[in-house]
């Protein structure tokens, strides 16, 4: 699939408002930062200067739907105050709860996000 940094954009407001319910904790579009290039992982959420970034792999990302989840699942860090929070701590049970009610707004299977 190929996507650039205007559709992560595009899914970023999508999924706040569709998914996340327009979550105050978010920030807003125009504080985001999107990158779409080649990683080793599927994402990755933290900061570029003031604003929050999201990055997102574009060689392994093959439909939209992965698109979705993978930005549902970074969004998910950025609302949580995931910014420097090492990895082994980022997926905790508030992460998995709050997971798990995206994933059933969204009718996506447990897990997915």
């Amino acid at each position: 699939m190929k996507f650039d940094e205007s559709g992560l954009r595009a899914g970023y407001c999508f999924l706040k408002k569709i998914a996340f319910n327009n979550d105050r904790r978010l920030p807003s579009v125009n504080k985001m930062v999107f990158v779409a290039k080649a990683l080793k992982a599927h994402g990755y959420h933290g900061k570029a200067g003031d604003n929050h970034c999201i990055w997102v792999d574009t060689t392994d990302t093959k439909s939209l739907d992965m698109l979705l989840r993978i930005l549902a699942h970074e969004m998910l860090h950025a609302a949580l105050g995931h910014d420097q929070v090492p990895n082994k701590y980022a997926h905790d049970t508030d992460f998995k709860e709050a997971a798990r009610a995206i994933e059933i707004e969204m009718g996506w299977p447990r897990g997915s996000v």
